[in-house]
């Protein structure tokens, strides 16, 4: 490991506080609003997340792919859709970053058209604005990244490996190389 950037602890307690504000924003909603998590980042956030939202709500994933290694490709994938209706709904849509918020401006305005909620929000558990590449702002954020570093843990990934470790970090050179080498063996 590089760099520390946030301990489990830590995150915890953001989780704990972006959920506080969810819940009071939403408790007078007529219907449970639907969350959408964003698969695969946003999983270990999502899950802790539900755990700290105290009200009734219906829960989604969709899935999309734009990033290779370090970087983003620039392009968006759809590998999943949402399979619950959210006509007329209020939806949040939970991400783990919002960096260069081409996949988050994507994903609003594909559920948008495709589907017409009532609102639309994004919560999201990191925040880069220095990576923005779009015009696009989260409505809840856990944490903002005031840097450009390329992080791992608590859901972020390089190529599929460290979603599984409970803390944020930036990883060693030689860490990167060892994943390099256990993701071609």
């Amino acid at each position: 490991m590089e760099k520390l950037i946030l301990s489990e602890n830590e995150i915890q307690s953001l989780v704990a506080k972006v959920g506080e504000r969810i819940t009071a924003d939403y408790k007078g909603c007529e219907k449970p609003p639907v969350i959408i998590c964003v698969m695969n980042g946003a999983m270990a956030f999502c899950a802790d997340l539900l755990k700290r939202v105290d009200l009734d709500v219906v829960f989604d994933y969709i899935q999309v792919k734009s990033w290779s290694g370090t970087k983003s490709t620039g392009q968006i994938q759809m590998v999943k859709d949402i399979s619950t209706d959210i006509k007329g709904r209020d939806v949040l849509l939970v991400e783990d970053i919002v960096d260069t918020g081409h996949s988050m401006l994507y994903l609003t305005k594909y559920l948008q058209e495709k589907y017409q909620p009532k609102t639309l929000k994004i919560c999201a558990f990191f925040d880069k604005p220095s990576g923005r590449q779009v015009e696009l702002k989260a409505h809840y954020v856990g944490y903002e990244l005031k840097g450009n570093e390329f992080l791992v843990g608590y859901g972020l990934d390089y190529n599929g490996l460290g979603r599984n470790i409970p803390y944020v970090f930036v990883p060693s050179k030689d860490q990167i190389e060892a994943w390099d080498k256990a993701n071609k063996d």
